[in-house]
């Protein structure tokens, strides 16, 4: 256990988000809305009378890559991080923001893996966990009306998990769903051709598909090939987990006959909210960094401990505010807050998960481009 933190009066986030390679787009919406946030809390006087500090750290693509850029946030003395993206540089590095006694909030990483991780209460997130997807899935293929579901998952750290909460909650329903498949696949198999006609051979009205983007495309170019000679109307329902959404290429989805296309569904954390912090978890990220800063007012502090303390009460029976300088106002005033930010509630709870959040449900286009249908609120 890293020893108690001096509190200097200056509250210094830092920013553990990717700027290169694959990540650096994704991680520049992210860098983008927490910078907003920080500039709006400095421009109503900071926290504490004092503007609040940014030190800046490349997330990298690995996790060594990461490692080093949290050695360069601890050797600044930083209090909190927004960050890491990435669910696996999380895994692998969240117990080093730990040990150096950081609070961390991560505005993206969703894995089923961190719910249980052992982080001494130092980490929270904004974006839903894989968990609360699961539900959402679960949920999603009870409003179709069918009872005979197959669930087909990648089986890897990601899938496997993510799967098995996922039949836990179909399983748990007051409605009669019947588990008719539970089909793995592994990412190095050439052909999925078994796995998808085992499904096929089911005749589910309803099928999960948990998987990556590219092991989750190849598996629905084989399902599609089971399904080519089938009427449409005995096509199932199809609904892909959020991983799946977004290819490198339309192409794959475009290959598939039409009824197959047509029947295919999915559900994503909701990336919008804001006209003006768009792209994919902005909003999370600006989320990241208002909290913090309101758990440091509430604290009086910027020891991370007293501000992680203060966090569960923040998003919860208190009066409605969405910026931090009206939070703070009503901090101020001896009032309770429940924060909402500008993609909506946020709601943690006692561990700092997210319980309820809103996802897109999506489907693709005849040109292949995966497309918004409406939003659903799933809650713990």
């Amino acid at each position: 256990t890293a020893a108690a933190r001096p509190d200097d009066g200056t509250l210094t986030v830092g920013l553990l988000l990717p700027t290169t390679g694959d990540g650096a787009t994704i991680g520049q919406f992210m860098t983008d809305g927490a910078r907003r946030a920080i500039d709006e809390i400095n421009a109503v006087g900071g926290v504490g009378g004092r503007p609040v500090a940014i030190v800046t750290a490349d997330e990298g693509a690995t996790p060594a890559e990461a490692a080093d850029a949290i050695e360069q946030l601890i050797d600044a003395d930083v209090d909190a991080v927004v960050g890491p993206a990435s669910s696996t540089i999380a895994l692998s590095t969240l117990d080093l923001l730990v040990a150096a006694d950081i609070l961390t909030c991560s505005p993206s990483a969703t894995t089923l893996a961190l719910d249980a991780f052992p982080d001494d209460d130092l980490f929270f997130r904004t974006a839903p966990s894989d968990s609360l997807q699961a539900l959402g899935l679960a949920q999603l293929a009870e409003l179709t009306g069918e009872t005979a579901v197959a669930v087909a998952w990648l089986d890897d750290v990601y899938g496997r998990p993510f799967a098995s909460t996922t039949i836990a909650e179909i399983e748990s329903r007051n409605v009669p769903f019947r588990l008719v498949a539970d089909i793995p696949f592994r990412a190095a198999d050439d052909d999925f051709t078994d796995e998808a006609e085992r499904v096929a051979e089911q005749e589910p009205g309803v099928v999960i598909v948990v998987a990556d983007a590219s092991s989750g495309s190849r598996f629905l170019g084989a399902l599609g090939a089971a399904y080519a000679q089938v009427p449409n109307d005995d096509v199932p329902d199809i609904i892909i987990s959020d991983a799946m959404r977004r290819r490198p290429s339309p192409q794959p989805i475009l290959d598939l006959p039409p009824a197959v296309r047509d029947k295919i569904r999915g559900l994503a954390p909701a990336a919008g909210g804001a006209e003006d912090l768009n792209g994919p978890f902005a909003t999370n990220a600006y989320d990241c960094a208002n909290l913090i800063a309101l758990a440091s007012v509430v604290a009086g502090s910027d020891n991370p401990r007293a501000m992680a303390r203060e966090l569960p009460g923040l998003t919860a029976n208190g009066e409605q505010c969405e910026t931090f300088a009206d939070c703070a106002s009503s901090l101020n005033e001896g009032r309770l807050v429940n924060y909402d930010g500008p993609a909506g509630p946020v709601q943690l709870d006692a561990s700092g998960e997210p319980s309820s959040s809103r996802f897109d449900q999506f489907d693709f286009g005849e040109d292949g481009v995966d497309r918004s249908v409406r939003q659903l609120v799933v809650n713990a």
